[in-house]
């Protein structure tokens, strides 16, 4: 069973482009997710979740084009990450494995009273 998620958020830093030993491009990137809170009556940020994500195949160039700050749509499978250090301790860590991605369109309008949503 695989578990789906779908965000939007904001690249926090230039995406990361390599090549594996086998000659696939992989593009590596952190996406910060805001978390959109009301505090007396007014929405505001909240802290960001901070998701890594990486893209393989048709979408690790597109992704690799991108600047930070770029608002993204990401729909992808979550793993998990694991390997051993040198000194033999185990790590893990969980990141989405990108299987659709666009750009994000809502920072491209003006919001007023009739288009104003509550997320």
């Amino acid at each position: 069973m695989s578990l789906i998620e779908y965000f939007e958020g904001n690249l926090a830093d230039a995406p990361t482009l390599e090549a594996t030993p086998s000659g696939k491009n992989v593009t590596t990137a952190v996406v910060l997710v805001n978390n959109r809170v009301k505090v007396k009556g007014e929405w505001t940020d909240g802290p960001p979740t901070r998701r890594v994500i990486k893209a393989w195949g048709i979408h690790a160039h597109p992704l690799a084009t991108l600047t930070k700050g770029a608002s993204i749509v990401v729909i992808g499978k979550i793993i998990t990450e694991t390997w051993e250090d040198s000194e033999g301790k185990r790590h893990w860590r969980e990141q989405v494995q990108v299987q659709h991605l666009g750009a994000s369109l809502r920072d491209r309008y003006t919001p007023t009273e009739d288009n104003e949503t509550d997320d």
